[in-house]
């Protein structure tokens, strides 16, 4: 299925398959963004073709999350029998993060990294949160991020784009035949 969002900062496209194989064709003018998008769609099993135009670094992230949120949400009509709850522990040599997920239908980012460098490959740490916020607000899902150890600002984000999308991928396989609530909604 297609999204796109066009405002005067961005210009996006993106063809998204929730229960996918991990086939990527991203498009970005941000190459470190391109590369974690990239390890993002191959860990989750998501297909994701990506194409985006923008006037700033920080725009395009923002906007491509919030789009990608958006096609998450609207991917997932049906959470009968999804497991929900996952977490993982996601080694990246000296690195270790800590993900958990709650596909909830409520927003909320945990998010304790705290990065030795503010900057890796021409990409400002700062703006990985603000992805993360983005997506979820969209994508309606609880997330907790957490770096147990790490001193390569690289490892780490790399780790925090992997785990996320594995823990994700956990989260939404399918174990039971019910809606795993005892509301009835999600």
């Amino acid at each position: 299925m297609t999204w796109a969002r066009k405002t005067n900062e961005t210009d996006i496209e993106l063809d998204f398959a929730l229960h996918g194989t991990g086939n990527y064709n991203i498009q970005t003018p941000i190459p470190f963004f391109t590369h974690m998008l990239e390890q993002f769609a191959k860990h989750g099993r998501f297909n994701l073709t990506l194409s985006v135009t923008g006037d700033d670094p920080h725009h395009i992230i923002e906007d491509v999350g919030i789009l990608l949120g958006q096609a998450f949400s609207e991917s997932l009509t049906d959470k009968t029998g999804i497991e929900r709850f996952a977490d993982s522990l996601i080694p990246m040599d000296e690195t270790l993060i800590q993900i958990a997920v709650d596909i909830s239908g409520r927003s909320y980012l945990g998010y304790e990294v705290n990065y030795p460098t503010a900057i890796t490959s021409g990409f400002e740490t700062e703006w990985a949160r603000d992805f993360w916020m983005a997506f979820l607000q969209n994508a309606k899902l609880t997330l907790h991020i957490r770096s147990l150890s790490g001193f390569n600002t690289h490892h780490m984000l790399e780790a925090v784009f992997k785990g996320t999308a594995i823990t994700l991928r956990r989260a939404l396989k399918i174990t039971g035949t019910d809606l795993p609530t005892t509301k009835g909604v999600l």
